[in-house]
């Protein structure tokens, strides 16, 4: 095999092998292609293409027109003697100087902008359920590390109220216990009402998704590939910059139309009169020309500024999308790290909590020993599950960004 069939070889192979797998956490890809397809945005969306399409439908048609007319008038000769006289006229404008091609490159790059503008409010649209998914996953998970803890609070005023009753503790530390489950438990309180808030934020916007009485949380792992492969990904196939891309070539297209109305259209007409009663007919062609004045000049003028004004939003959201795809990677990897670092952190709490509670129990260690290790390890707890949320939220957004996953029907 020679080394250009092998190199094609290779491109074919390797972003398979480098493809990253579908996350559990993340809701059914069937799922999610449904609630985007029933979204408003996305809805929108269609609606917005179906204009453009009738928009470049109108652009090929052009806005000139067939006019009819007819004038009835009556003519008396010097004798007296009266007559009927009509006159029938038919004209309609002539697009010249190139303004037909342009028009129709104008109202295909019309189309072009519209289905650019569908595939970036789909990935949008993505990114928004890929947030509010997430902020619904983290308010559930700290309602169910509260409740988690709850219950070991709740265990350990049982151990507590044993010594009490044998005499080993004084009722104050009863007291202690108990007011900590209470704090608890009102945490507990507010951490479902902030999930059942973000579940109805969820399905406010996507109504059509449905959340799962379980969700499996995947343990997070970096992507493989270096920062410059997932770089040139996202840059390949990026909906905002083939929107920002069209619009620019859209403008310019339109600077170059309006140049052309510079020089004016004519108005060619056939007219057709018979005058006495008919005894003498007149077959003619007109011809009108408006004559072009400053105006013309002007909206050629803002028509390049426009035009202008279009190349640098492009230049700029080329910038922004860059430095969008370089956060991504970073936080990817730096999530990731945080939450293999929390996930120390919280062994170590829990461990230390663990042995606090024997301790106790045994009098080794006093109730305030107790309930602060108790409260280091619920935020070292909390502390990790977010963290591995933030690292699986940052892996998915990646794959998104790249058109790995809940890819544009367009695309």
């Amino acid at each position: 095999m020679s080394w250009p069939r092998l190199a094609c070889c290779l491109l074919l192979i390797v972003p398979q092998l480098a493809a990253a797998r579908y996350l559990q956490v993340l809701p059914p890809e069937a799922e999610v292609r449904r609630a985007l397809q029933s979204s408003p945005q996305i809805a929108a969306s269609r609606d917005q293409m179906n204009i453009a399409a009738a928009r470049s439908r109108q652009l090929r048609a052009g806005s000139y027109e067939w006019t009819l007319g007819a004038t009835g008038q009556r003519r008396t000769d010097p004798q007296g003697v009266p007559y009927n006289e009509q006159t029938y006229e038919i004209s309609r404008g002539l697009r010249l100087w190139g303004k037909a091609p342009l028009d129709r490159a104008l109202g295909n790059q019309t189309i072009a902008v519209g289905e650019y503008a569908f595939a970036d409010n789909w990935h949008e649209a993505g990114r928004t359920l890929l947030s509010s998914w997430f902020e619904w996953l983290r308010a559930r998970r700290t309602a169910s590390v509260l409740q988690e803890q709850s219950e070991l609070v709740r265990q350990q005023l049982g151990t507590i109220q044993s010594r009490v009753r044998a005499g080993d503790a004084p009722m104050l530390e009863e007291q202690l216990a108990q007011a900590e489950l209470d704090r608890q438990s009102a945490s507990v309180i507010a951490a479902r009402q902030q999930e059942q808030e973000a579940a109805l934020r969820l399905q406010r916007v996507f109504p059509d998704l449905i959340l799962p009485e379980s969700v499996t949380i995947d343990t997070p792992e970096v992507l493989p590939g270096p920062d410059e492969e997932w770089l040139g990904r996202i840059l390949a196939d990026n909906h905002e910059l083939s929107l920002a891309d069209g619009q620019r070539e859209q403008a310019s297209l339109i600077a170059r139309r309006v140049g052309r109305d510079r020089f004016p259209d004519p108005t060619l007409g056939v007219r057709y009169s018979h005058n006495f009663d008919g005894n003498r007919r007149v077959v003619g062609l007109t011809v009108s020309v408006p004559l072009g004045g400053p105006a013309r000049s002007a909206a050629y003028s803002a028509a390049l500024a426009e035009a202008g004004v279009a190349n640098q939003k492009a230049k700029d959201i080329r910038l922004k999308v860059e430095t969008d795809a370089r956060r991504a990677t970073l936080a990817m990897r730096s999530t990731d790290l945080q939450w293999r670092q929390l996930q120390q952190v919280a062994t170590r709490s829990r461990n230390t909590a663990e042995a606090l509670s024997k301790g106790y129990s045994l009098g080794e260690f006093t109730i305030t020993e107790l309930l602060l290790g108790r409260r280091q390890a619920l935020e070292a707890e909390m502390a990790a599950a977010l963290a591995q949320l933030s690292a699986l939220e940052a892996a998915a957004r990646l794959q998104l960004d790249a058109h790995e996953i809940w890819v544009s029907p367009l695309d």
